[in-house]
């Protein structure tokens, strides 16, 4: 199963963007400089009052499917 490690920082006032449909996804560059498009419902269960930030590893199904968004820190 592919995995990506990304670092995170967006701001509450940003992240509200998503959810008010003005942007459809959220475009990351993880460690290794691969781009990344996620949707930002995946984000909703790491989001704080302070935003989304932390880092996080992304786990892929064999064929792309979403199986999992962690926070590392």
């Amino acid at each position: 199963m592919p995995s990506y490690v990304f670092d995170l920082r967006i701001s509450s006032q940003s992240i509200r963007r998503y959810y008010q449909g003005q942007a459809d996804l959220v475009v990351v560059r993880d460690r290794a400089g691969r781009v990344i498009h996620l949707h930002p419902r995946y984000l909703r269960p790491h989001l704080r009052p302070e935003g989304v930030v932390g880092a996080f590893c992304l786990t892929l199904g064999e064929r792309g499917e979403f199986l999992g968004l962690e926070r590392l820190s």
